[in-house]
């Protein structure tokens, strides 16, 4: 390989190691300083890469350049100590660098193991640290609220597959129930929980889902099905939350809400509760006819009563005034007649010849 299709190689490897193996990256600056800093400079290391590149060009053999062993051992031999310490300096002033600091993320808290102490009471917040390089280890540990989902679906929930609760209800009914539980660490004992429980997944499963299980189907245990559906289904989350945030609470892990997601029943119950809601609807319907024939049966009556009291109070009003039912006569009369008003005592005339 020559010199020029090794350099073009570089960059590709790089970029997979980055996306590959990130943990090599401070090895490769920790040798490409050294290269720089020091090899690069060293005669028999140029001796070296000539005679590398020279010994495995295929085009001209006649101006390879091989290596002189001997001459090469002398020229290491002359390396003096002083150089040899401060090429171990840098090394280890690197290596000190690389690993003497530590960066937490937001929303993450750092517990520290260190080799003679073991797991530190002091927690680490978010930022960067320092800690001694090579005998502490720091673990991140999520303080976020998270998420722990049990979910008759098969990829909707933690575990894959069917990992909805079964309960029994207090009437006998077998319900499924879908839950989401979210919590989060109390950072002040991250160093209690790597301690006793290890990793995020180690206490989801010691604790998070047992205890969520557990608690539900107790509770679900001292109500009806039909509770699970109806106005008291508030009154069970409640006590679900209560119940399952002092048993978290002795894990040092706060429990932020219950969400019950969906409750499954049997199919035969299923279709009994569809019969009976069908029958309620029925009578449900039963009754708004019946009230709207009351309210017409009453309309009518109070129409009624009005009208007899508007008839009573014209009875009266035409017996205290006589002349209103001239008035009123009159006024139905057609149009074509002609009439007047004789003073008291006069006789009428009509005119007989004229006919009527």
């Amino acid at each position: 390989m020559d010199r020029e299709k090794a350099k073009s190689l570089i960059f590709p490897a790089l970029f997979i190691i980055l996306i590959f193996a990130p943990r090599l990256i401070p090895l490769i600056v920790l040798g490409a300083i050294i290269y720089f800093a020091f090899l690069k400079k060293q005669p028999w290391f140029q001796d070296f890469k000539k005679g590398f590149y020279g010994s495995r060009n295929v085009i001209d053999h006649n101006k390879v350049k091989t290596i002189n062993p001997t001459k090469m051992m002398d020229r290491i031999k002359l390396l003096s100590p002083k150089k040899v310490l401060a090429v171990l300096g840098i090394i280890i002033a690197i290596l000190i660098i690389l690993d003497g600091f530590v960066s937490i993320p937001a929303g993450h808290v750092g517990v520290v193991f260190d080799q003679g102490r073991g797991i530190l009471e002091d927690e680490i917040d978010e930022g960067l640290h320092l800690k001694i390089p090579f005998w502490q280890q720091v673990y991140k540990m999520d303080a976020r609220t998270q998420e722990y989902t049990m979910s008759i679906a098969t990829a909707e929930g933690n575990v894959y597959g069917d990992d909805s609760i079964d309960a029994r209800s207090k009437d006998g009914q077998l319900v499924k129930i879908d839950a989401t539980i979210r919590y989060h660490i109390d950072r002040t004992k991250a160093d209690w929980i790597k301690q006793n429980l290890g990793t995020e997944e180690e206490y989801k499963r010691i604790v998070i889902r047992p205890g969520a299980r557990r608690v539900m189907r107790d509770l679900v245990a001292k109500y009806n099905a039909l509770d699970l559906v109806s106005e008291v289904r508030t009154q069970i989350v409640d006590e679900m939350e209560e119940n399952l945030r002092a048993e978290f609470a002795e894990y040092n892990i706060l429990l932020n809400e219950v969400v019950l997601r969906n409750v499954t029943f049997s199919e035969d119950f299923s279709a009994a509760i569809e019969a009976k809601q069908v029958e309620f609807q029925k009578i449900k319907a039963a009754e708004y006819q019946k009230d709207q024939a009351e309210f017409l049966k009453e309309k009518r009556i109070i129409e009624a009563q009005g009208e007899a009291e508007s008839i009573n109070l014209k009875g009266d009003a035409l017996r205290a005034n006589p002349s209103v039912i001239q008035y009123e006569f009159v006024q139905k009369m057609a149009d074509d007649v002609s009439w007047g008003i004789l003073p008291d005592g006069a006789v009428p005339f009509l005119d007989l010849k004229g006919g009527f």
